[in-house]
């Protein structure tokens, strides 16, 4: 991905950019020594080593996604911390890195994942409204039903089912889900990560 602006370079880090320039500790990047080839003078150098060398690298934009600046053979460069992340420890992609938690600030490469423009949208919310507790849920007046529905690819919302009991529905809509969307599923009752346990 390359962007290029009036002062910055939009693009990923390679593997071995990130790994030149930032630590990976448990979610966070944090900033490596830096050469002194890279300062213009002595000065700067030694306050920059200073200061910043174990320091959590970037700050939070204002899409709520962490940020890193860093300047490489004298051009500006930024990047998304999760992409940088994914960089560190597989090389770059040309796809979208998706927050298995929904949680834009949560780095933990355990957390990301690769995923498609459409894949990364199904891992949001679905639909609900003001009267509902549960994703995929709303209440039908008319009817006095809890109706469970599930938005499709195209947008469209396509009806599952009507129930009495708002749960009911919530566990026909992650039904419905599971089966449409897989592991990007964005689930009312979410199931145990069999992969994560550990086995005695």
């Amino acid at each position: 991905r390359r962007e290029q602006g009036a002062f910055t370079l939009k693009m990923d880090f390679t593997k071995e950019e990130a790994r030149k320039y930032f630590d990976y500790d448990d979610g966070f990047l944090r900033w490596r020594p830096r050469d002194r080839s890279e300062f213009k003078t002595e000065k700067d150098f030694l306050a920059w080593n200073k200061k910043y060398p174990g320091s959590v690298a970037g700050s939070i934009g204002s899409k709520g996604y962490r940020v890193v600046v860093v300047r490489i053979d004298g051009v500006r460069r930024t990047g998304l911390a999760h992409r940088v992340v994914w960089s560190w420890h597989h090389g770059p992609t040309d796809i979208e890195i998706d927050h298995k938690d929904n949680d834009n600030t949560n780095n933990r490469i355990g957390n990301l994942r690769e995923a498609t423009s459409s894949q990364n949208k199904v891992n949001r919310r679905q639909f609900r409204d003001v009267a509902s507790p549960f994703n995929g849920v709303s209440y039908e007046a008319s009817r006095k039903r809890w109706k469970a529905g599930i938005r499709k690819g195209s947008g469209s919302t396509v009806t599952i089912c009507r129930f009495r009991c708002p749960t009911m529905a919530a566990f026909a809509y992650d039904r419905e889900a599971a089966s449409e969307f897989g592991e990007f599923a964005k689930l009312n009752f979410p199931r145990p990560d069999r992969s994560t346990e550990q086995v005695a």
